[in-house]
């Protein structure tokens, strides 16, 4: 009998190595993967710092307004109280020449992240801040980051935190919501409106359907579903607000006309083989379908079944879920033999 168990406890000692080797090798992949993605964002921070650094070097601000420690790259002090002068006229300028700015309105979040803030910079302290900050953004070495990572949504928005973390502590604040903010507390103030990048009604516009495999409209086409694509507004249109050269190739069209011409150049450049349209001029499609980045849906029997929504911190989306739907659909409604 003693004979008989020991190989027993000796294969139960081989698999107990065995499993502590295999939990041991799953945990060392998943530190690396920490490690890794520690390190892509350590990089991603010290390349933000590299470009903000590399800009030219703008006016100092007002000492006596804010009491601050300047840095090597002082925003510059444009503005008065009463908006009269050629400094507040170079502003209009310079937000007509895209300054538009990037607040996280869309999505889950809604409004209400950036209604909170626990610092208020006073209004002129904000009007710098936008300067500031667009400043940095629309800086070649930025532009230059962003074309780098113009294929990782989640790189980009880190880039942009950055900026305007980087803004805020600059002026002698820490929360990055005394940024944001501005447009919820100076609804009105004409500085604040030219810059404030009004993300509800600037959402992602090209494909909708880009990021699926041609293979996926194929295979579900003939199956009965009607797969249609609707070209809206450009989310960074390269007169607006740039991302780039590599996501921001073309101006905000101003005519239905020049929409077209857009959307047939999308069709040829990128082989598009789904039916499209182009929504019209008072952005109809746009406005009634929700405000969010990227859109798609499924209407069935004349009800909206689906609508994607981004996630709540990364803002972007699930593209399987729109798969996962379409298999659902058919093992619902597979015939019963």
């Amino acid at each position: 009998m003693a004979s008989s168990q020991s190989p027993s406890k000796g294969h139960q000692n081989v698999f107990s190595r065995f499993f502590q080797r295999l939990k041991g090798s799953k945990n060392v992949r998943h530190q690396d993967k920490q490690n890794d993605a520690s390190q892509a964002q350590a990089t991603i921070e010290q390349q933000t710092a590299d470009a903000i650094a590399a800009q030219v070097k703008a006016p100092p601000i007002n000492n006596k307004q804010h009491k601050v420690k300047l840095s090597p790259f002082s925003p510059p002090n444009l503005l008065n109280d009463n908006h009269n002068g050629s400094s507040y006229h170079f502003l209009q300028d310079f937000s007509r020449a895209r300054c538009k700015m990037f607040f996280p309105t869309s999505g889950r979040m809604g409004f209400d992240k950036i209604k909170t803030s626990t610092e208020f910079p006073p209004i002129e302290t904000v009007r710098e801040m936008i300067t500031y900050e667009t400043s940095i953004r629309l800086s070649e070495p930025i532009q230059e980051l962003m074309d780098f990572y113009h294929n990782d949504e989640a790189s980009l928005s880190h880039v942009l935190d950055l900026i305007q973390q980087h803004v805020v502590e600059h002026f002698g604040y820490h929360d990055v919501n005394a940024l944001r903010t501005a447009f919820h507390r100076f609804p009105d103030d004409p500085v604040v409106k030219s810059a404030y990048y009004e993300k509800r009604f600037r959402n992602k516009s090209y494909i909708l359907f880009l990021l699926l495999t041609h293979a996926l409209f194929r295979s579900h086409a003939p199956n009965g579903l009607c797969f249609l694509v609707i070209y809206i507004v450009e989310a960074h249109a390269h007169d607006e607000w740039p991302m780039g050269k590599i996501i921001s190739r073309v101006d905000q069209p101003i005519t239905l006309e020049q929409r077209l011409v857009n959307a047939r150049e999308c069709q040829k450049d990128c082989k598009f083989e789904m039916p499209m349209l182009v929504d019209s001029m008072n952005n109809t499609f746009h406005l009634t379908y929700g405000s969010w980045p990227f859109r798609f849906y499924i209407i069935h029997n004349g009800i909206l079944v689906l609508k994607a929504e981004p996630d709540n911190d990364t803002f972007s989306y699930h593209i399987d879920e729109l798969n996962q739907w379409i298999d659902n659909y058919y093992q619902s409604y597979r015939p019963i033999a």
